[in-house]
């Protein structure tokens, strides 16, 4: 057997997934993983389905019998109890069985590795890490307690260090990675307490607290996302904590009586997703809720930049100076980020392309596959970096379905994929929007050139025809600019070389740009943008550059390529189903460009 296989499931609460990574035994330095989403596949946003999709996907039934390794990790809960419940109200065991996977499951496997949620997190970070040697900080809505930890064979130790805190879950973990061991320095743990709101419990946690915020503004704790961009239209003072008051107490404050499901509850009869919004939008209570997003993100911000002072104040004397690496869910408040590396604490700071759930089971495997030496780490370069380790679907176009659009095929090779990115730099230029679907998707929450929707940024209009036409998004919620990488400091605020190619960091634009750039600056001033490096998407960059050369602009308009209410579209018949549905007039689909 030329290659060793470690398969990673990440049964969570939200983002349910599975990773496949190969390893070549005759040179373990050579290692690679496809990641597979559950969302994307059963379509249902943040999905924590068990992930039997996302396994069937990697052919899992026909690779257990060939010393597949296995791990696996559910947070707050052991996989168990989700399992069990499952089997209680259907036949999910003998369903797995059937299916070839009850080695996936403890209820056949025995010997089913147990990893832990944090340091999960932490090797799907290190699994891309740019830096020989980084601090890691892991910072969610909540982990594991520590009994899981007694479960783990690597990561044990770290249930021995914090006995005291019974049964209460980790949310923030600072660990160091030498290029050989990862080191936990410190960990901080959360509890769910009953408070005076009915069915309402608070903890201490920074992710949670957010959660908490987005159940009270959007009626949707996973709308966290939209809190961060609302921030910026409210007052931080309106619902400032007081410095002696707890979070619990905090909590308790704030304006429930307000939120969107008691708006939400006066209304009559079903309301469908668009109606919701202009209800959201309309609503006399916006103000509050904006005020309020602005506080909670004050808060988010005072704690993490107070923490992170004092920890490296405490390690760096002994473990010297080093990049910082971010991980976890509260790793995409692209906002505190910037504000962080601002603060010249870190010489760089790099966030995981993707922080939250969805890379657990990438975390699982290499956590396995790394502590039994099975492969030989080194860091991941800049120009190497990339977040699309989706399923592979280009042998499964149909060129029959698209017999009802006007079709041109490229050449695959270099002179046809120029002639394509230069047809499409052409239409942009005209002002389309075009759909862009390349090759494998993207793991994380961003459309970052795989599948992304695309428009000149420098035309003014475009955010209000994507939300009314196409997105259907709040108006308040801000759109990504992608932009070459070697130019992005004409556009923004930032040092020449500058990366941010997950668009992790929202960048001050320019004072001379903001007016071009008008529909994807936010009202602060800033833009959640990405840069592009040749190595990292070549294909995008190239129509980037192309951009340039037809217009002037080396930065685009990104969004997500999506049905409002669904996941980002993963294969060729989701994306042909939007094409259909929507109004938008261009596809490229790979090497095909199709017009309606």
């Amino acid at each position: 057997m030329k290659s060793m296989k470690y398969l990673g499931i990440g049964k969570n609460t939200h983002n349910s997934n599975a990773t496949l990574l190969t390893i070549d035994r005759g040179n373990k330095e050579n290692y690679e993983w496809t990641m597979a989403i559950q969302e994307r596949f059963d379509r249902k946003k943040y999905s924590g389905q068990w992930p039997l999709q996302s396994l069937l996907k990697l052919d899992i039934p026909n690779l257990i019998g060939e010393g597949l390794r296995i791990s696996e990790n559910r947070d707050m809960n052991p996989p168990e109890f989700m399992e069990d419940l499952l089997n209680k109200y259907s036949p999910f065991f003998e369903m797995l069985d059937l299916k070839g996977l009850g080695q996936c499951s403890s209820y056949f496997n025995k010997n089913l590795l147990q990893i832990s949620h944090h340091p999960a997190h932490a090797y799907a970070a290190i699994a891309t890490l740019p830096f020989a040697k980084s601090y890691i900080l892991v910072m969610d809505g909540g982990g594991n307690d520590l009994g899981f930890y007694e479960r783990d064979p690597f990561h044990r130790e770290h249930s021995h260090t914090y006995k005291g805190v019974g049964n209460k879950i980790e949310h923030l973990s600072l660990y160091f990675w030498d290029g050989v061991k990862l080191k936990l320095l410190e960990k901080k743990f959360l509890s769910y307490k009953s408070s005076s709101i009915e069915n309402k419990k608070f903890s201490e946690g920074m992710g949670s607290l957010y959660e908490k915020a987005a159940e009270l503004i959007f009626s949707d704790p996973l709308s966290s996302g939209k809190v961060m961009g609302l921030a910026g239209y409210g007052n931080k003072s309106a619902y400032s904590k007081n410095k002696k008051m707890n979070l619990h107490a905090w909590q308790e404050q704030w304006p429930w009586d307000s939120s969107f499901s008691h708006v939400l509850a006066k209304e009559l009869g079903e309301i469908d997703s668009i109606n919701k919004k202009k209800c959201w939008e309309n609503s006399l209570e916006n103000l509050k809720w904006r005020d309020l997003a602005a506080s909670v993100q004050y808060e988010f911000e005072n704690y993490l930049f107070s923490f992170m002072e004092s920890a490296i104040e405490k390690w760096s004397q002994s473990l010297g100076e080093h990049p910082l690496a971010m991980t976890g869910g509260c790793a995409l408040n692209c906002t505190a980020n910037f504000k962080l590396y601002k603060k010249a604490i870190f010489p760089e700071i790099y966030v995981s392309p993707f922080p939250g759930d969805e890379s657990i089971s990438l975390g699982a495997a290499f956590s396995q596959a790394y502590n039994e030496e099975s492969l030989v780490w080194h860091p991941m370069s800049w120009s190497g970096q990339r977040s699309n380790y989706g399923i592979d679907h280009n042998d499964q176009i149909d060129h029959h379905n698209l017999s009802s659009y006007q079709c041109q095929v490229f050449e695959e090779n270099e002179g046809g994929y120029s002639e394509l990115v230069k047809q499409t730099a052409e239409l942009l230029k005209d002002g389309a929007v075009v759909a862009w679907f390349q090759g494998q998707s993207e793991c994380g929450p961003r459309a970052l050139g795989h599948r992304s929707l695309l428009c000149r940024a420098d035309l003014k209009g475009k955010k209000d025809y994507l939300n009314s036409h196409i997105k259907f998004r709040e108006d308040f919620r801000p759109y990504g600019a992608s932009v070459i990488w070697e130019e992005a400091h004409h556009y923004f605020d930032i040092p020449q070389g500058f990366q941010n190619p997950f668009m992790s960091f929202t960048i001050p634009v320019r004072k001379e740009y903001q007016q071009l750039l008008s529909d994807v600056t936010h009202v602060d001033g800033t833009c959640r943008m990405q840069t592009v490096m040749k190595g990292q998407n070549k294909r995008y960059y190239e129509l980037l550059k192309a951009c340039q050369k037809s217009f002037g602009e080396s930065i685009l308009l990104n969004t997500s390529l999506n049905i409002m209410g669904e996941p980002i579209v993963e294969d060729y018949k989701d994306v042909l189903r939007f094409f259909e549905n929507s109004e938008v007039q261009f596809l490229v689909l790979d090497n095909v460009m199709i017009s309606k």
